[in-house]
């Protein structure tokens, strides 16, 4: 079991990339508020939060060990569908095989590089502003990440055992919108990691890869959300005021530029948050502070993942 106790000694056997994204904040938190992990000095005062990130970061591993032993036995089960699909389609007759190629590659219209970058700037520029990205395009961003990277046979058989994970729990169902997609990045990464030695290089498809960046680029988490987890990682904290200033002129520009509204849902805070940065930048105050009724508020909007149970 991981304590505060034992935390720094335990923190390179933590994959950060595996955690939910609740739990990254408050890995990034206590990262920065422990000075790169040698001293709780600023992170005392706040005994709640670290009761919280503990007992859930536990809950966490236990339940990923529990689950390891399913991710073999689901890399075997989609290695033999896998297996049982190319047979089928070795037995097709070759000419009515290369008529059908044909026939796609006559279809087919390949838009120009130029092109594809339009239309993933245009996906981009479209992308809709949620409280929390879709769990399937989580994932096929995630899977967008590994490309042309060098990943361990663990790292590979942690990223099967989340997606495996997730459809067990049903937070990704058979009627998602992106069940196909979810299916080819299984059994790419299965058929990967069957092949692979210690180490591989991922390289995934161009048409693919084109495909699920504009997938991946169609949900991001509202701006509004990641100012508030950025200030917590702030608010009471000395010596930050490089980083307050960034967020503080970050915040201001995008209100400018509209990319923060007065219709946004978090008006409210974000007001609170820009005094409490204007005030210590200014020298009002010692450290960026605002009401601990408020600071509560905060840390419950950022922590929503770890307080939410997951429904079947």
């Amino acid at each position: 079991m991981i304590t505060k106790k034992n935390y720094f000694s335990q923190i390179s056997s933590i994959d950060y990339k595996s955690l939910p994204d609740a739990l990254k904040e408050g890995f990034d938190t206590i990262k920065f508020g422990s000075k790169e992990y040698t001293t709780w000095e600023y992170l005392d005062d706040d005994p709640e939060f670290l009761d919280v990130y503990f007992e859930k970061l536990n809950a966490f591993l236990d339940k990923e060990k529990k689950t390891e032993t399913k991710a073999e036995k689901a890399v075997k089960k989609v290695s033999k569908t896998a297996k049982s699909k190319t047979e089928k389609e070795a037995k097709k007759p070759v000419a009515k095989k290369e008529k059908a190629d044909k026939k796609k590659k006559k279809s087919a219209s390949p838009k120009s590089k130029p092109e594809k970058k339009k239309q993933a700037k245009a996906e981009k520029t479209a992308a809709i502003s949620v409280e929390k990205v879709q769990e399937e395009i989580r994932f096929i961003k995630r899977y967008v990440l590994l490309h042309d990277r060098e990943y361990t046979r663990p790292q590979i058989l942690r990223f099967i055992n989340a997606l495996q994970k997730a459809i067990t729990e049903k937070r990704i169902r058979k009627t998602s919108a992106y069940a196909e997609e979810i299916i080819h990045i299984q059994e790419q990464l299965v058929n990967c990691y069957n092949k692979m030695g210690e180490v591989v290089k991922i390289e995934i498809k161009e048409d693919t890869l084109d495909k699920f960046i504009n997938i991946a680029g169609g949900e991001k988490t509202m701006m509004s959300v990641l100012f508030i987890k950025r200030y917590i990682s702030l608010h009471g904290k000395t010596n930050v005021k490089v980083k307050a200033e960034r967020l503080f002129n970050q915040m201001k520009r995008a209100a400018d530029k509209k990319k923060v509204t007065s219709s946004d849902p978090y008006k409210e805070k974000l007001e609170l948050i820009y005094n409490s940065l204007n005030d210590y930048i200014t020298g009002k105050t010692e450290t960026p502070v605002i009401q601990k009724a408020e600071l509560n508020g905060l840390k419950e909007l950022a922590l929503m993942k770890l307080f939410s149970k997951k429904k079947a």
